[in-house]
């Protein structure tokens, strides 16, 4: 379907999966780190991007930054109610 935008026309593609997501399980390795997660099945984790916007990653190597922030790769986990954050002394 041609989408006419300010300068070219353009074409988009909806599909109904992750294009390349690949499912299958890894290897679990024990890390004796409390906040690393393994994932299941079609499971992921949603973090808060650079630009602000929602992002997902199957990446469970959840550390806590300076300000008791849960973050992975330095971008902060995102729950129910917004960034998680750990209560000092926990």
């Amino acid at each position: 379907m041609p989408v006419d935008g300010l300068s070219l026309a353009t074409r988009t593609l909806v599909t109904a999966s992750t294009p390349g997501a690949d499912m299958t399980p890894g290897q679990l390795d024990y890390t004796s780190r409390p906040l690393d997660v393994a994932l299941q099945q079609d499971g992921w984790l949603v973090v808060q991007a650079a630009d602000g916007a929602e992002g997902y990653t199957r990446n469970g190597n959840i550390q806590v930054g300076p300000t008791g922030q849960l973050t992975i790769q330095g971008h902060p986990v995102i729950g129910e109610g917004g960034p998680i954050t750990v209560p000092e002394g926990r």
